[in-house]
Parts: structure tokens; C-alpha cells; sequence
């Protein structure tokens, strides 16, 4: 199983407590899964049975190796807040296979990240498809945001006899706050390796993580089924440095 991973599949559907990630209407997702290329995708309700006015389509993206897949999905016609989930009916193991729980929210304050790595790691069978060489990405809206941009500058002035002042260099690079809703224990992993891939875009802009993942041990709160959530904050930088140099 890709344990790393925000959607995960199981055979049977959980029984435990779950809070659901909440996407948006039209967003497309793309996930890896431990399924041969022949199946079929279902929305579904969290009991697993076929939510005849949920749109949706699907492509299958690309074969990291020989066990898993990559994804790709927008579903449309959920109601606002309605609960779902994606299901996968396997034709070549004769398996079904439902995910962990979804949340239709239109409104939700959420991000839009992508990632990936040049090879396999954390657990994920990033690199490029097998047959078309193609690299591959995940891509998922996650209960984080980045706000308060700042100018982090590094330059060198040079003073000439007569007063005047030359600017040697300087570099000036983006880098933002960041910070997660509050969110299960197990999530703010999945987010700290997110971000810490070899490429990731929040928002369609290219960041890197900058700076270390807090999370916030002493403000709690809990869902109503005793679930413990907790917020974190991190830093990014825009992946460019603009530069001036007059060397």
C-alpha cells in the first residue's frame, strides 16, 4: 500500500473514524494506485454504493513499474458537503478497491499542490512511465495556504571615491509563510513529504521548502469522534532568484 499517500485504497471499506479530505468540484486529482492498468472508477458514498449523479472521468497517466498506476480525476454534480468516495473495480485481479473518505466543499480553503521526484522515494514510485518516458506527478488540493510574501535580499554595494555608489549584485528571492488547517497527526507527514520532493508547485508557482515544518503540539482541537487535530506552520521560497550584477 502507498502509505504516504492522501488517497489510499483498501478492500474493504474503513470502519474507524475518518476525517475527509475535501476537495473542490472540477479539481482535478491525480494518485497513484496498486492496481493493474484494467479497471474501472466509480464515485461512490461512503457505504460504497454508486452515486448516480456524480460526474466524473478518469485517464491512467502512466505505469511507474509493474504494481501501480498513476490516476488522474475531476468528478462534478456532488452536492455541497456531500461525502464520497473513489472506487476501483479491478477486472485483472477481480478486486475492488474503495478510498479514504472525500468531502465535496466548493468553498474550502484549500491549496493546490503538485509534486514529484526525479526517482522513487518516500514510498511513492515517482520517475517517468515505462512505456512513454514521461514524468510523473501527483497532484492533490490540500488544507494548507501560503500568505505574507517577503523579499529576502542579499546584495553588495561599492563606494566610489567621488560618492558614488555602485550595486555590485543582488539577489532577491520570494519566500512565503505557510501554515496547514487543523489537521490529523498522520497528515502533517504526508505534507511534510509533499513538500519536500524534488519539484513542487503550490498554486501553479514553484516553491521549496525553506525553512523547518512546525507543528503546533500545545493548540488542539478534536472532531467529534475524538480525532486529534492539530495546525502547522512552514516556510517556501520561490524557486527563481532574480539578479542583478554588474561584475
Amino acid at each position: 500500500m502507498l502509505e504516504n499517500q492522501f488517497i489510499q485504497f483498501t478492500e474493504t471499506i474503513p470502519t474507524d473514524p475518518e476525517v475527509a479530505l475535501q476537495t473542490r468540484p472540477g479539481e482535478g486529482m491525480r494518485f497513484f494506485a496498486d492496481a493493474s492498468a484494467m479497471f474501472f472508477v466509480h464515485v461512490v458514498r461512503p457505504n460504497g454504493t454508486k452515486i448516480i449523479t456524480a460526474g466524473y472521468k478518469f485517464n491512467i497517466l502512466g505505469e511507474p513499474d509493474d504494481q501501480n498506476v498513476l490516476i488522474e480525476i475531476s468528478t462534478s454534480g456532488l452536492k455541497d458537503k456531500e461525502l464520497y468516495r473513489i472506487m476501483l473495480e479491478d477486472s485483472s485481479t477481480q478486486t475492488t478497491l474503495y478510498s479514504n473518505l472525500l468531502i465535496n466543499d466548493p468553498g474550502a480553503d484549500i491549496s493546490v499542490i503538485e509534486y514529484r521526484c526525479k526517482e522513487p522515494a518516500f514510498g511513492f514510485p515517482f520517475g517517468n512511465d515505462k512505456s512513454t518516458g514521461e514524468a510523473l506527478y501527483m497532484k492533490l488540493a490540500l488544507p494548507i495556504k501560503l500568505y505574507a510574501p517577503q523579499y529576502k535580499q542579499e546584495d553588495k554595494i561599492y563606494t566610489k571615491r567621488n560618492g558614488e555608489q555602485v550595486v555590485l549584485f543582488a539577489n532577491i528571492t520570494k519566500e512565503y509563510d505557510g501554515e496547514t488547517d487543523y489537521i490529523p497527526m498522520e497528515w502533517h507527514e504526508k505534507i511534510l513529504l509533499a513538500l519536500s520532493c524534488d519539484e513542487v508547485y503550490i498554486n501553479n508557482e514553484r516553491v521549496t521548502k525553506s525553512n523547518t515544518y512546525e507543528i503546533d503540539h500545545d493548540n488542539v482541537t478534536y472532531t467529534d469522534c475524538g480525532t486529534k487535530l492539530m495546525r502547522a506552520t512552514f516556510k517556501v521560497t520561490t524557486n527563481v532568484t532574480q539578479r542583478n550584477s554588474n561584475y
